[in-house]
């Protein structure tokens, strides 16, 4: 939460009998507040209020009552992963800095943004790295070995993700009822990045979705509009999980066989789905469809990938400089 009582000393830098930021109208008055406050042009502001949006929903989601700046570390992180261009990223750390340097000036919270950096990504090459075929393989074997709930959970996380490459986003955001039937064949309605309802679907191939079912049985759950993927803590137990556990799931399953690289993260997943449909056959328009992208574009940055890996020019010319020959 960012709100507090204020004080007529400096600064807070401790939060004491904080309110709960997330409520609609404490949110209404301290981004109208901040907005108001700022001189700069139109564009700047309405910028601003694009941003600040998307990241109180983002606290929302994630239940953070009390943003640290390893949280909002982590929220440049997520805004990576959603695939957005460098600039937009920049843009919108940029007007989180602002909105924390007014509120620490006011006296409301400390400025956790200070020195935060933003984005600085090539576009032309995609930020996280595929897993190779086995290595996706390996990680499902594992996963697949335990048998607890927390198990089989975790396993249908990564069968999905894998397989259909599903963003953290829309894992979290998916109930039991979404499950479905599209065209004869089953299905996952999902409510996709930027969106406001559930108009696109993924088909679930048979392993994927008895993976899921497993889950479910052993879960017990009878409510079909409970989420799909829920929370094992005391503290959260049966709530929805947070793209911020999932991310730390996908990760811990990396590392279990020996994957610790910063480029795999749970964007991989979704980047290994569609390098291996681009490798296996599929055309750009058609990974297009199946990844969801608004454009094309962001699809051929999986491609330029893809043909810079099989390009072994330096292997070439390290032959023909060869000296033991």
């Amino acid at each position: 939460m960012l709100l507090s009582q204020k004080s007529n000393n400096a600064p807070i830098s401790v939060i004491k009998n904080a309110q709960d930021l997330t409520t609609k109208e404490e949110i209404f008055n301290y981004f109208n507040d901040f907005i108001n406050f700022c001189d700069t042009s139109k564009a700047t502001i309405k910028t601003y209020a694009k941003a600040l949006k998307v990241f109180f929903a983002y606290l929302n989601l994630n239940n953070i009552k009390q943003p640290t700046r390893e949280d909002l570390i982590a929220y440049r992180s997520y805004l990576l992963d959603r695939e957005l261009q460098s600039t937009t990223i920049a843009s919108y750390i940029n007007a989180i800095k602002q909105f924390f340097k007014w509120a620490y000036d006011k006296g409301i919270y400390k400025n956790i943004a200070d020195h935060i950096k933003g984005a600085k990504v090539n576009t032309q090459y995609h930020r996280k790295e595929a897993l190779t075929l086995e290595q996706a393989r390996e990680v499902l074997l594992k996963a697949s070995e335990g048998q607890t709930l927390e198990d089989k959970r975790n396993f249908a996380i990564l069968y999905l993700s894998f397989a259909c490459g599903l963003r953290t986003i829309e894992l979290v955001r998916a109930n039991i009822n979404d499950i479905t039937f599209k065209s004869g064949s089953v299905a996952l309605l999902i409510q996709g990045k930027g969106k406001i309802d559930k108009a696109d679907f993924v088909k679930l191939p048979y392993n994927v979705e008895k993976a899921i079912r497993e889950y479910l049985a052993l879960r017990g759950e009878t409510n079909e509009e409970a989420p799909l993927f829920t929370s094992l803590s005391d503290r959260n137990k049966g709530e929805r999980l947070t793209t911020k556990s999932v991310s730390r799931i996908i990760k811990q399953a990396f590392r279990s066989i020996g994957l610790n690289n910063a480029l795999f993260t749970a964007h991989s997943t979704r980047h290994t789905f569609i390098t291996l449909f681009l490798l296996n056959g599929g055309t750009l328009e058609e990974a297009r469809q199946i990844a969801r992208h608004s454009s094309i574009n962001t699809t051929m940055i999986y491609n330029h990938a893809i043909d810079r890996a099989k390009n072994n020019g330096e292997e070439k010319i390290a032959n023909l400089l060869d000296i033991t020959k």
